[in-house]
């Protein structure tokens, strides 16, 4: 998988707290209440081993989107610990660290200090994903039918230099046997610190099943 010079931007918007901390989510199930989401961010945090403070206060939020594009509200908490949360449907289903997540990271500066070995292997990688997935509540054989999962170890290969180097950062993803072009669950491994850099999960199947 090659680091691609362009950057990955979350569209959030910046809002007081107060604002919106007590309003109500809606009816059709879209989180757009801060403290709620808050408590999402929590637990989901805690099962990852996110370092982030606990609990969370509507202090630690940089920014807020209430009710985004596709209904997906978002949680941005910045400047000391750089991680960005979507909750959608009551359900955290994406999570992005800003500091070693390859699919934001794209500067030379921010990616060379990456570039050593990692501590462990794809099949290691793949089995540390299945630990966190199990651990968020999911297990493969109760989601929809998947193909095996795929396992891509990153590379950076910088314009003009005749060389790739390995990143020491692991892609899982997981597709459904049914529409195999489009990816229902993705973990990247960070392979220095064993954890989580980011996650993705298709909900919308989950909720109506519901999960």
């Amino acid at each position: 998988m090659r680091i691609r010079l362009v950057s990955s931007v979350i569209l959030t918007l910046c809002i007081a707290c107060g604002v919106v901390a007590g309003q109500a989510s809606t009816e059709q199930g879209l989180t757009t209440n801060l403290v709620e989401i808050l408590g999402y961010v929590d637990r989901f945090a805690k099962t990852l081993n996110i370092d982030l403070p606990s609990p969370l206060t509507t202090n630690d939020v940089t920014q807020f989107l209430p009710v985004g594009i596709g209904g997906v509200a978002g949680v941005r908490i910045s400047r000391r610990y750089h991680f960005v949360f979507n909750a959608r449907y009551r359900f955290i289903d994406g999570f992005t660290d800003y500091r070693y997540s390859m699919h934001v990271l794209w500067r030379a500066d921010s990616i060379e200090p990456l570039i050593r070995p990692s501590k462990i292997s794809k099949d290691q990688a793949l089995e540390l994903a299945r630990t966190y997935l199990a651990k968020l509540g999911y297990s493969e054989t109760n989601l929809p039918p998947l193909l095996p999962p795929e396992i891509h170890q990153w590379t950076w290969e910088p314009e003009g230099v005749p060389r790739k180097e390995l990143l020491p950062f692991f892609n899982i993803v997981w597709k459904l046997k049914n529409d195999p072009d489009d990816k229902f669950c993705m973990i990247e491994i960070d392979g220095l610190h064993e954890k989580v850099r980011s996650f993705y999960i298709e909900n919308m199947y989950l909720t109506h099943k519901g999960k």
